[in-house]
């Protein structure tokens, strides 16, 4: 098997378990609640301790992987994430298990950081279909999560089984992750190929790397991470928030609810590999306006059919689909708008992006907590408007450079080349 065939499949299996893991949390807000002995809107507060954890990592993580490598960031985030997932079904005290929350986001950052740089790197020139084919599996893991809860509650009345089986898959990689072999100048070559020219920093070596601090400066790279950010925040409070959605304004049972976020997530698999089959012959830009246009009709069917089951079901399956590619596309667009710079660029945005995560869920449970679920579905559809005008603004502002030594903006396409954006 050829490195980048091995770097792919070993990053795929990660995100399949980190998948289970993250999307068990959801639906195991009432079992953390009650095992910690406090309410939903207060256990809410762990989607906040693994975002705010992400956000630091994310940062710190993108600048050491681009002089250190990727493999050490990688391997780090690995190994955290199976230490703190064990303490946090583990732990009965609830600032111990926010404690344990935070400590799984910083390793979840620094692997999810770490395997977009490399994917970016090494597919450069079909990135969009790379990264969401490695992001199918974060789909897949989203959509065995949930199921693996109902499964639990079902035979030993705890859904905490979950949780235990994603730590076993990260542990099967641990030993490849270590092995990995990572050769950054063929990376950095295949993203000159792609936008035409070598790029302009960090390509010398990753001494040059410290120039890519122009990428801090592009107006381009903030205005989309904060679509990034209002996406993450929205793509969780709604998956993670599915459940607990459905018990209180239909009379499903809870162990079917659990299937709705299921459901949702297997939708979301499905819109990446919709995105990997096609991400090869679209521009960037319309796999992204595609996804936004579904996810908002999904989020608009969700509210129309609060009370009703087969609406609401169908409402939530819409917008997976439609939330699915997001991420991935956005990632496959910075890498080859920043070539020489993944690190820092990517890194950046995907803090951007776990800020999001952290607080948007916990207003979220705040507003189903005091108002109801309608307040909170109310709320998601404000935050699908915001990604999309965030989006369109982003376009506006690719076509300024950052800074004279370092232009954000690749080379003019020739006919019928695909651009970064």
């Amino acid at each position: 098997m050829s490195r980048r065939a091995s770097t792919l499949l070993y990053s795929c299996v990660v995100y399949f378990g980190f998948g289970i893991i993250t999307a068990a949390i959801g639906p195991l807000l009432p079992d953390l609640a009650k095992s910690n002995g406090t309410g939903l809107a207060e256990i809410g507060l762990v989607f906040t301790g693994l975002f705010l954890g992400a956000v630091l990592s994310q940062f710190v993580a993108g600048p050491i992987a681009d002089r250190a490598g990727r493999k050490p960031v990688f391997l780090f985030g690995v190994v955290l994430m199976v230490a703190a997932t064990v303490g946090l079904t583990a732990s009965r005290v609830p600032a111990l298990t926010l404690a344990f929350a935070l400590l799984w986001g910083i390793g979840l950052g620094a692997t999810e950081l770490a395997a977009n740089v490399l994917i970016a790197e090494l597919f450069a020139e079909r990135s969009v279909s790379a990264l969401n084919l490695l992001n199918v599996f974060y789909g897949l893991g989203a959509f065995a999560g949930p199921a693996l809860v109902s499964l639990s509650w079902e035979r030993w009345h705890t859904g905490m089984p979950a949780l235990w089986v994603g730590a076993v898959v990260l542990v099967s990689q641990i030993p490849f992750v270590a092995r990995l072999a990572e050769d950054r100048a063929a990376g950095l070559s295949a993203a000159g190929r792609t936008s035409g020219e070598m790029p302009a920093v960090g390509a010398a070596g990753v001494g040059d790397v410290g120039r890519g601090r122009a990428v801090y400066r592009s107006p381009f790279l903030w205005v989309l991470g904060a679509a990034l950010l209002v996406y993450v925040g929205t793509e969780q409070m709604v998956g993670g928030w599915a459940t607990v959605y459905m018990t209180r304004t239909t009379a499903i049972a809870i162990s079917s609810a659990a299937l709705v976020a299921s459901g949702f997530w297997i939708a979301f698999t499905l819109g990446r590999i919709a995105a990997a089959a096609v991400g090869a012959r679209l521009a960037p830009r319309v796999v992204l306006a595609a996804s936004l246009a579904e996810a908002a009709a999904g989020i608009l069917l969700v509210n129309l059919g609060t009370g009703n089951i087969g609406l609401s079901i169908a409402g939530f399956l819409l917008t997976g689909f439609g939330f699915g590619p997001i991420y991935p596309t956005a990632i496959a667009i910075i890498g080859r708008f920043f070539a020489g710079a993944t690190g820092k660029a990517i890194g950046t945005a995907g803090a951007l992006g776990s800020v999001g995560g952290m607080v948007l869920p916990f207003l979220d449970g705040v507003f189903i907590a005091r108002l109801g679920p309608a307040a909170g579905a109310h709320f998601a559809i404000f935050a699908v408007l915001g990604i999309v005008v965030l989006s369109a603004l982003a376009r506006l502002a690719s076509g300024r450079p950052a800074t004279p030594e370092h232009a954000a903006t690749p080379p003019r396409a020739k006919k019928g080349e695909i651009t970064a954006y």
